[in-house]
């Protein structure tokens, strides 16, 4: 079992320690994780100073465990928040430590965030999504460094719709765009298991998955997206029956920011 998706008290909104998901990896058997706490330069929960990640002090207690948990990998990574406007600090932010894997999410769209929902006010279901696909395409084709694209589709979580889910057949142009500009970087998309109540198992939806594998997208990784102990690997074999399903025999985990595949 490998999860590249993982948080801790080291992000703000993180309910359990490093050493509590460590021991639940432990009795799962795991063989890979990556913790990845959040580096989101102007997202709500960073309005206050001393909650951002202070990466030597998340890096070094993360390196004493590895000498504790010597069965498993343990990879040392951050999600970074994208924002167009911050692109410069991120770099210089990214650049400071040797990461294992770094995550490439979009959690605000045009300054408005999707998990308080002041993003879906005054605005139609397809102005919202359309606006959401350009900044996700923003992401993936700027020139900050990273490896996964996390949970492609995160504003279906929060969407005060009855249909959440992006499908491809509505925006088939912009999605196309995702996925093919994901494939030309060689960076893997994120099977996010965290989908709380989308109406679909994982972010992206099957429907984005089979697209991605039908273009000639190989590489792909789970994330659980945890951000406690007990939500480690979560609803791991059936999103591994999903994924096999479409085609997939391998995810790729990341070490030292170098690609591996792990037979499913």
């Amino acid at each position: 079992m490998i999860d590249s998706h993982v948080h801790t008290t080291f992000s703000p909104d993180g309910l359990t320690s490093m050493e509590e998901i460590l021991v639940r990896a432990r009795a799962l058997g795991m063989q890979y994780i990556a913790f990845t706490e959040h580096l989101d330069l102007d997202y709500m929960f960073y309005q206050n100073q001393e909650q951002k990640l202070n990466i030597a002090r998340y890096a070094g207690r993360a390196l004493k465990l590895r000498e504790q948990y010597k069965e498993f990998e343990i990879a040392i990574g951050v999600e970074f928040g994208f924002c167009e406007h911050n692109k410069a600090e991120a770099k210089k932010i990214l650049a400071s430590y040797p990461f294992d894997v770094i995550i490439n999410s979009v959690h605000m769209s045009e300054g408005k965030d999707a998990f308080g929902g002041e993003m879906f006010k005054d605005r139609t279901r397809r102005e919202i999504f359309s606006t959401y696909l350009d900044d996700v395409l923003k992401s993936i084709t700027s020139d900050i460094p990273y490896d996964i694209v996390g949970h492609f589709g995160y504003i279906s979580r929060y969407a005060p719709f009855s249909d959440k889910i992006i499908q491809y057949g509505e925006f088939p142009a912009k999605v196309d765009a995702i996925l093919q500009a994901i494939i030309d970087r060689n960076v893997s998309l994120e099977i996010n298991a965290a989908s709380h109540g989308s109406g679909s198992l994982t972010l992206p939806d099957i429907n984005i998955i089979n697209r991605f594998y039908s273009l000639g997208g190989m590489n792909i990784t789970y994330g659980s997206d945890a951000h406690s102990a007990k939500s480690l690997c979560r609803n791991y074999r059936e999103v591994m029956d999903l994924i096999r399903s479409v085609g997939y025999e391998y995810l790729t985990v990341y070490s030292g920011r170098k690609p591996v595949k792990v037979k499913i």
